[in-house]
């Protein structure tokens, strides 16, 4: 407990601000919402900073007693930018986290961890993305405004969501630090940092009929990434075509052979989900073979095993690119 101790004190953040001058305060020179996450209503937006592209480690679950990180992290790496915000001393930080929380999901989001009223929230790799805003001090006036970044006393909400999308993958870190008078903080404040990862790359190479052969003869499965989804979704894309195709022409040219179509997700989101999701993926391509391609139905099973089986880290934005698959598995 003397290692925590010791850090919770080392974190504390001290901007130099009342309160009355951070709600009345016009949002900071330079400063505008992010466009994929905005502001919560009434709140001011006190300091900013962007960067072209930066790494960024992301809390994915709770800080446990003598370790320097929390006990599971992910890396996000792209164009990175954080938001500070204060919020009107009428509102909850509780209100405000699941506003940001409804928001998030209908958006698409999803919410690998998050983390309310508890001293364990990961706060401690947080705060390192908090230490900017020493350097921002100026932009909120005067007097003493204390942040208690750790939330010493379960005044700390905390959450990690991801979004992926063809244009570039989404991933964010929201924390809301709620008003805490013992501490002087009389109203809550938010920090927000988004990562936008690389657009994904189109015009893969198509594998062909006959590396699929190769593939399934040699190792008895082949990994295809020509295969492509709509977000979230069981629903094939037309740049699918051509992968189909190959699939369907190894089949033809190997009428004896029967193979399982497993449909493989990465670890993002819900374990139910996915594999609901995996499994629905391979039955919409067990479908267009059979019926764009005429391959009998007795040749063909699906079967999905959400991220159950990796074929890289699911802490980088490639890792998981590499686990959203489809696979083609000699029976």
């Amino acid at each position: 407990m003397i290692y925590r101790t010791a850090i919770k004190f080392a974190f504390f953040l001290y901007l130099s601000v009342t309160a009355t001058a951070v709600f009345a305060a016009k949002d900071a020179v330079g400063c505008k919402d992010n466009p994929i996450v905005s502001r919560f209503q009434g709140a001011t937006l006190l300091a900013c900073q962007q960067k072209n592209y930066d790494e960024s480690a992301l809390p994915l679950g709770i800080w446990k007693d003598n370790q320097p990180t929390p006990s599971k992290v992910m890396t996000a790496n792209g164009k990175t930018a954080w938001y500070f915000y204060g919020i009107p001393q009428s509102v909850s930080g509780m209100e405000v986290f699941r506003n940001y929380e409804s928001a998030l999901t209908k958006a698409g989001f999803s919410i690998p961890f998050q983390c309310s009223g508890t001293q364990q929230c990961g706060w401690e790799l947080a705060n390192q993305g908090l230490q900017p805003l020493h350097g921002f001090a100026g932009h909120v006036g005067t007097s003493n405004y204390a942040i208690g970044a750790a939330g010493m006393d379960g005044v700390f909400h905390e959450l990690t969501a991801h979004l992926q999308r063809p244009q570039g993958n989404v991933d964010l870190m929201l924390m809301v630090i709620d008003r805490d008078s013992a501490q002087g903080l009389q109203a809550p404040a938010v920090y927000l940092k988004l990562i936008e990862g690389q657009p994904m790359k189109t015009g893969e190479v198509t594998v062909t009929a006959k590396a699929i052969s190769n593939g399934l003869a040699q190792n008895g499965h082949i990994a295809l990434y020509g295969i492509h989804f709509a977000t979230d979704s069981a629903a094939l894309v037309a740049s699918s075509d051509k992968e189909l195709g190959e699939m369907a022409k190894m089949l033809q040219q190997e009428p004896s052979a029967r193979v399982y179509i497993v449909g493989h997700t990465d670890d993002t989101g819900a374990l139910p989900h996915n594999l609901k999701l995996s499994r629905d993926r391979a039955d919409a391509v067990v479908k267009a073979l059979i019926t764009r391609y005429g391959i009998s139905s007795n040749r063909l099973v699906a079967e999905g095993v959400a991220s159950f089986a990796p074929v890289a880290s699911n802490a980088s934005d490639q890792g998981r690119a590499l686990n959203r698959r489809v696979e083609m598995v000699l029976q």
